[in-house]
Formats: structure tokens, sequence, C-alpha cells
């Protein structure tokens, strides 16, 4: 496949956003555009390959919130002034705004499959990517928080780094599991294969994987599980963790500079 962003014929002092159409060949999602930041470094260096985070959004949500609530292409470009150039790719998680599919595959929407399988390889194919798990982030915001924690504990070899920000450890829809994965007779299994609070406990040690946590101190559902993580996670073989809990609530003034942090941290 052909490279879709190659050197610039003008300068990009700050990186540039583009379109990624991807299609959902093997989950069966029909194609949809990610919202991509490709660093200044990616036009002015074209043999070099850069680390990926992808920006898992929240519901209600879409990609494009954020690039402008969260401010993800300016702290694109600070990292890349900072030494670490790297693309962030925004991914839409749902058919739409108001689709909470908590990343999981269920009846007549496959996420997870969609992410795993169609995102991931795209990237690499159309995008200097590092391609492989040491150059990948999932980071997330609220349901987005989620997904990046449950995609990332069961994909761990696929992805080296976890950035969760102020997202719960366990499934939750307004349908309850059956309204999330469908009425099927194995819904307790799976959905305790989707509970990071349940299963984390059993997690082996390698590969090793690094997982970055915060949250607003006056969210509390949230931070209470996101405390409850650190607990289950931290001194476990295999697993560096860190706890940044921060002042505000459930909102882009915590997620804002929690990325920036949290990035700062993830990428090398």
């Amino acid at each position: 496949m052909r490279e879709v962003v190659g050197p610039a014929s003008r300068p990009h002092p700050d990186g540039a956003v583009v379109h990624l159409p991807i299609a959902g060949v093997h989950s069966g999602f029909g194609t949809h555009s990610a919202l991509v930041y490709v660093p200044p470094q990616y036009f002015t260096e074209p043999d070099a390959r850069f680390s990926v985070a992808y920006l898992f959004h929240g519901s209600p949500g879409i990609p494009l919130d954020w690039y402008r609530a969260g401010q993800a292409a300016k702290t694109g470009a600070a990292l890349a002034r900072a030494g670490r150039p790297a693309i962030l790719v925004a991914p839409p998680l749902g058919h739409g705004w108001l689709d909470d599919s908590e990343c999981v595959d269920r009846p007549g929407e496959r996420i997870e499959t969609y992410l795993v399988e169609d995102v991931l390889p795209t990237v690499d194919n159309l995008l200097r990517a590092v391609p492989d798990r040491s150059g990948r982030v999932f980071a997330g915001i609220s349901a987005g928080g989620f997904c990046a924690l449950n995609l990332g504990l069961r994909h761990r070899d696929l992805v080296g780094t976890i950035v969760d920000i102020s997202g719960l450890a366990r499934p939750t829809h307004s349908g309850g599991m059956t309204g999330l994965f469908g009425n099927r007779p194995d819904l307790a299994a799976v959905t305790a294969a989707n509970t990071p609070e349940i299963y984390s406990a059993t997690l082996p040690p390698n590969p090793p994987t690094r997982v970055w946590l915060s949250c607003g101190l006056m969210d509390f559902g949230p931070l209470g599980d996101i405390r409850k993580m650190a607990l289950a996670l931290y001194g476990r073989p295999g697993f560096t963790t860190v706890l940044r809990p921060r002042p505000g609530g459930h909102d882009f003034g915590v997620w804002r500079p929690a990325l920036r942090d949290g990035l700062r941290w993830a990428l090398p």
C-alpha cells in the first residue's frame, strides 16, 4: 500500500492534521475516517518512523473532540518540539456521537475488531509508523479511557503503553450488559473478560506493559476505579504503573493537561 503522507512541498512547523479513511475489511464496520496528526519531523525526516498514540474519544463523542476541546494537535506540536515526535490517530468508536460502543465486539458493531484488525494495520501500512508494540500507545478519556485500558490489557502483544484518563474499570451501557453484548448464554463470561477490575488479577507478567492512570480529584466514580486499577497493577511483575490524579472534574480542563503529561511519559 502507498504511504498517504510524504515530504511536504511547504514547511509544516507545527505538523499537520489529515483525514485517513480506514475500511472495516475484517470488522464489517464500513469505511470511516480517522483524524491523524503528523509531527513536523514527518515531513523533514522522510526515512524516520514514528511512535503512534491512538486517541479514543468519550461517549457522547467523536474523533474531532480530540482536536477541538482536546487540542491534540497543539499537544503533538509541543511533544515534537521537546524531541518526542509522534503520530496521533483518533479513530471513530461507533456509528455516531451518541453510540456508546465501549470498544467491544457486539451484535451489529465489532469495534474491537475494527481497531485491532483494521485500524492498526492500515496505520502501519499507510504511515511511517513504528510497526510493533514498542511504538504503540493506547490513550483515552472517559469511555475512551476504559477502551484504552481494556483493549490495551487484552492485546498486550500489540500495544506496550496505556494512558487511561478518567476511565472506569468496567463496561457500562444504558441497556446493561445485555444491551452491550446481546442476549447470549455466555454473557457473564464475556462481561468478565471485558472487565479489567476482574481479570487484572490473572494477567501474566509478559509482555511488559506500562500503564499511566489519571483522573480529576472531583470525578469521584472514575477516580475510585482509577485508584482500584493502580492498586491492582502496582508492583505486579511485568507492569510499570503510574497514578497521577489532578485537580478538577470530568472535563477537558483535566483531560488536556493529562493527555500532555501522559504522552510525555509514554513516548520515547
